[in-house]
């Protein structure tokens, strides 16, 4: 199997079960550790442009247990098979065996591990590396005079890891990109110097926007103007950077193992006292992808699998940062202490340490104040170079072509996408400061269809926040069937009874942007006394309910959602239930109406504009709502849009069809009439949903008695 690994590490893998186990022959544990380390580093400065090349630097590390500690031999030598084996056996042969704990291999494992990227760092050419740098440190150099010594500094780092005991076999290749600024500026009598870094795994960590450049030598400019702060108490805020240092500094190095074990941690001292308020958490994780940190298995094969809690509601908990000796011989004098991946060395031929990868504070849970990540941005998208978008572009419109070109008398007219990155920054005059990037995708397709001598079109504009969820191949299923239905449709009917909407027109029907419930519980409409809104009361009023009571959520908190979104006031948006089985419950708006009418001194907190739309399903199948009497079917309307006052409709049907006896009549045009509210009382909805535009609800609704005009 290949495993993506240099031949030489390749040809090693396969060695080294056989070097443990002609250890273990006479000790009871022995593992083996193979590292590889390259890499390249730019840096560009006033004085100088250097390029570092890192050539590949291989070395193993075998080491034994005797019952007390480990015994370890290293050498760079790792294509002398010959000469490993005798450093094995001379390692051995002066070990004596003693009685103490033993350590554990593990389930067995034969895995090989790699870093994901979307740009391969090893790809990138010494000359791409240093046109990067230059083009930064124009750019901070040109911001301003006084910034009179910028650094800018491009690396790349390539480790491949090997570990094997007698349970486990294990490889990594592992890369780590790091673009940095460094500006220094000058006022002639007062020096500051700023740093900024980038990280990632793959070249993509390189692609900083000028704008973000800009505003990294803008700030090292503003710092020429702070004033140094009176010394005393205060009240501290810190932002994301000095937030990770603390927990870095402060928590992390404090809390590996070793270095209670040599009473150089005060740590040792508040184990199961509270070190914090009870929001206060804080963990160590390798496991998290694509950080600087980050790792798959430590350097005693230990999968980074979970993380090490440091801090569990303020209290400083015994699951500390371990390596497989001092959890040996700690874990007996410290109950609670579990085996973490945190074992690591700095060369090949240092010893293991417990290290921290990724410590940092874990985000406090909205029913504690916190405040929710909103995903708003396609990665994919959001740091694509120009080419990378264009191609993907040119992927999705080819893949609509090659689908409709298998539709029967249906061709496309015209096709445009459009793609949307912005980046958005709330400040308010509180303090609070929020940074957001967002993406939006939009389609644009036209299908033309053809059935005897006549011609219709249906064009369909999807969107959202994700390339990959616009699905090429169930666009144009849905959208060609309704082309093909229009070509052939006749007349509207004159119809009043029961009328099914799908699809396309359930979405119309139901999001809160075309019905009048997102006006009817707007907090300024209730404020303004406008609204029929009523908490506890049916939304259908006085009527008897004849079908499914309606429960029905905006939610701005659905991960990369096409209404998903952070409020304007800067505040956490949440989801709220508009209707709960039938009836009024909250409201939507922000601080201003939500003060207006005293929620916010009840401690309710606004959930912002409408968000997306969820309606709970039903429990009847989408077929069986079809029924077998005479019914009309609504599969898309020209433009739904219901007053918002009155909730009354009167809207254009694109496609319809008349059902009756198992046929199906296809129609086109007339109105189909009623009111919103009324409806709310006979509807019913089906148990399979559909995600389209930001509706995330029954893909079927039956509503009991409407108005078709022709």
């Amino acid at each position: 199997m290949n495993h993506n690994l240099p031949l030489e590490l390749e040809s090693l893998r396969g060695f080294l079960p056989e070097l443990v186990a002609e250890a273990e022959k006479k000790v009871p544990y022995a593992s083996a550790l193979v590292t590889q380390s390259a890499g390249e580093t730019v840096v560009k400065s006033p004085a100088d442009e250097r390029t570092n090349p890192v050539p590949p630097q291989p070395g193993i590390r075998i080491s034994v247990w005797d019952g007390a500690t480990f015994h370890s031999v290293a050498t760079s030598r790792i294509e002398d098979r010959d000469y490993l084996r005798r450093l094995t056996r001379e390692l051995v042969e002066t070990i004596t065996v003693k009685d103490g704990p033993m350590p554990e291999p593990g389930p067995q494992m034969d895995k090989h591990f790699q870093s994901e990227f979307k740009e391969d760092p090893e790809q990138v050419t010494t000359q791409q590396r240093q046109d990067i740098c230059r083009h930064a440190f124009d750019l901070l150099k040109d911001f301003d005079a006084r910034i009179v010594a910028p650094r800018v500094i491009c690396g790349y780092g390539r480790e491949y890891r090997l570990f094997c005991n007698r349970g486990r076999l294990l490889s990594s290749d592992i890369s780590n990109v790091g673009f940095y600024l460094v500006p220094i500026a000058s006022d002639g009598g007062k020096q500051v110097m700023n740093f900024a870094g980038f990280n990632g795994t793959g070249h993509e960590a390189t692609r900083v926007y000028d704008e973000k450049i800009r505003e990294v030598a803008d700030l090292t400019v503003r710092y020429l103007s702070a004033d140094k702060i009176t010394p005393g108490e205060y009240r501290v805020i810190l932002d994301p950077d000095i937030t990770g240092t603390l927990a870095h500094e402060s928590f992390g190095h404090g809390c590996e193992m070793d270095a209670l074990m040599r009473g150089a941690a005060r740590a040792a001292l508040y184990v199961g006292r509270r070190v914090g308020s009870d929001l206060v958490n804080i963990v160590d994780f390798g496991g998290l992808p694509g950080r600087h940190g980050s790792i798959f298995f430590s350097d005693d094969g230990v999968l980074a699998e979970e993380p090490a809690v440091l801090v569990k509601d303020g209290i400083l908990q015994p699951t500390l940062m371990t390596d497989l000796y001092s959890f040996l011989h700690m874990r007996y004098r410290l109950p609670g202490l579990k085996l973490s991946a945190n074992g690591r060395l700095e060369a090949y031929d240092h010893p293991i340490y417990a290290r921290m990868t990724n410590t940092y504070f874990l985000p406090l849970p909205r029913d504690k104040g916190g405040m929710t990540k909103v995903e708003l941005a396609d990665p994919k998208l959001i740091d694509a170079s120009r080419p990378e978008l264009l191609a993907r572009v040119q992927q999705f419109s080819d893949e609509v072509l090659k689908a409709t070109a298998a539709e029967s008398g249906v061709d496309v007219s015209n096709l445009e996408v459009f793609i949307r990155r912005s980046r958005t920054r709330l400040e308010t005059g509180t303090g609070t400061r929020v940074d957001c990037d967002a993406t939006r995708a939009d389609a644009e397709i036209c299908f033309i269809a053809r059935f005897e001598d006549k011609v219709a079109e249906h064009t369909a504009r999807p969107h959202a926040r994700r390339f990959e969820d616009l699905d090429p191949g169930q666009l144009v299923a849905v959208n060609a069937a309704h082309a093909r239905g229009i070509v052939r449709a006749g007349p509207p009917p004159q119809f009043q009874g029961p009328v099914v909407l799908t699809g396309e027109a359930a979405h119309d029907f139901m999001i809160l942007e075309s019905e009048p419930l997102s006006w009817h519980c707007a907090a300024r409409a209730v404020y303004e006394k406008m609204s029929r809104y009523a908490k506890g009361k049916p939304v259908w009023g006085d009527k008897p309910l004849q079908g499914d009571a309606v429960t029905l959520f905006s939610d701005p908190l659905v991960p990369f959602g096409p209404n998903s979104r952070i409020e304007a006031d800067a505040a956490p948006t949440r989801k709220v239930a508009l209707l709960k089985e039938g009836c009024y419950d909250d409201l939507i708006g922000g601080n201003r109406y939500y003060h207006y009418l005293g929620l916010l001194e009840q401690g309710i907190k606004p959930p912002g504009l409408p968000g997306n739309t969820v309606v709970l399903a039903g429990k009847a199948h989408a077929a069986d709502l079809l029924g077998t009497e005479r019914v009309v079917v609504v599969k898309a309307f020209s433009d739904f849009r219901a007053d918002p006052t009155s909730g009354d409709f009167a809207s254009e049907i694109r496609l319809g069809e008349v059902r009756e006896n198992g046929t199906a009549t296809p129609f086109k045009g007339g109105l189909l009439i009623g009111n919103w509210f009324d409806a709310m009382a006979e509807v019913r909805l089906s148990f399979e949903t559909i995600a389209l535009d930001g509706y995330y609800g029954p893909s079927t609704i039956r509503l009991g008695s409407l108005q078709v005009a022709g």
